[in-house]
């Protein structure tokens, strides 16, 4: 998922622009926005300004996680729609579960930081945009790629097409991007 794409399309401004020229019809559209927004806000801290420390997990845990299970509860009352037309309006499965586990996982992590005693004692700012998957994503997603066909490799497979990687890598390492536009990170496959 191109997150940058989804973070301009599901933002405030544009749940402000629903909420003025679609009226009530598009109210729950503008509200989707809106929350998506709040959680990208969470997920995304990058200084003191933007976010606040003590909060992050109340609006994951008592707004976000409600909220979708507000809508799909909402969705399995109404009546005189077959089930293949309520799915449709809903997020798909996987994205829901997904979206259910970065937003607890988050707030567990989180919480287990905080708890640390060196974070305590010096009273470290936790920002979110720092705590990524990308790099741990891009060094397993290098060698699968090479892979081909290959969707499941062994341990062995694994290790010999990173070694290859590093072969290459020392002829000329060009940058790559991560899963956000303008997030440049060397490759050190």
């Amino acid at each position: 998922m191109r997150v940058d794409v989804a973070s301009q399309v599901l933002s405030a401004s544009v749940s402000k622009v629903l909420k003025l020229t679609g009226g009530l019809v598009s109210e729950e559209t503008a509200m989707f926005a809106l929350t998506l927004d709040k959680f990208f806000d969470c997920l995304n801290v990058t200084n003191f300004t933007n976010g606040t420390r003590s909060d992050q997990d109340v609006r994951l845990k008592n707004e976000f996680l409600p909220y979708l299970d507000q809508w799909e509860h909402a969705v399995q009352e109404r009546h005189g729609f077959t089930k293949t037309r309520m799915m449709l309006m809903l997020l798909s499965h996987e994205t829901g579960l997904g979206l259910r586990v970065i937003a607890t996982s988050f707030v567990e992590f989180i919480k287990y930081l905080s708890c640390l005693p060196d974070v305590k004692e010096i009273r470290l700012a936790l920002f979110s945009k720092r705590i990524s998957q990308v790099p741990l994503k891009n060094d397993f997603g290098c060698p699968r790629q090479r892979g081909g066909t290959s969707d499941n490799p062994t341990v062995s497979n694994y290790f010999s097409k990173t070694d290859a990687l590093r072969v290459v890598d020392l002829f000329g390492c060009n940058e790559v991007k991560g899963n956000c536009r303008g997030v440049k990170m060397t490759r050190n496959c």
